[in-house]
């Protein structure tokens, strides 16, 4: 987690002054972003896992992460970072309901505009999470609700 780190400020100036394209797709922690750092990693040639366009990857794991997760995501789309570039990981099947997965799901996609992208704790069997994994991973959700989506 190079946000935990002490010397992650300087890790990342490091990384935008020598110019290099970084993919974090293992996830920065929000619940760790300050204006310091949102406004050092802005500036950084941020990449997708194919570096074919700008993207960067955070996660929720946590329900009782959300006041610090959506002051992250706040603190972030204000240094002026499009909400469109910014894909967030959800753990489902571990440690949460059904119910409270559709909620992070709803809150990162309605209220902050980014990209969800759900991640299945262990592989789990459940049919309803995987469903809902597929419907929000392929981004079934801009073109039908999780009520009609029949896949």
């Amino acid at each position: 987690n190079l946000l935990a780190s002490p010397l992650a400020i300087s890790k990342l100036k490091e990384l935008r002054d020598q110019g290099y394209t970084v993919n974090f797709s293992q996830g920065l922690d929000l619940r760790l972003m300050t204006s310091e750092i949102a406004s050092v990693l802005v500036d950084i040639k941020l990449s997708n896992l194919n570096f074919t366009r700008r993207q960067v990857y955070f996660a929720w794991d946590f329900m009782e992460s959300e006041s610090s997760v959506r002051q992250g995501l706040g603190t972030m789309l204000a240094t002026g970072i499009y909400p469109r570039d910014i894909i967030v990981y959800i753990l489902c099947g571990y440690d949460t309901t059904f119910e409270q997965d559709k909620y992070r799901f709803s809150i990162l996609w309605k209220k902050f505009g980014v990209l969800p992208f759900v991640m299945l704790y262990n592989n789990t069997k459940d049919r309803q999470l995987r469903r809902f994994a597929r419907w929000v991973n392929k981004r079934l959700y801009r073109s039908c609700s999780w009520e009609g989506y029949k896949g």
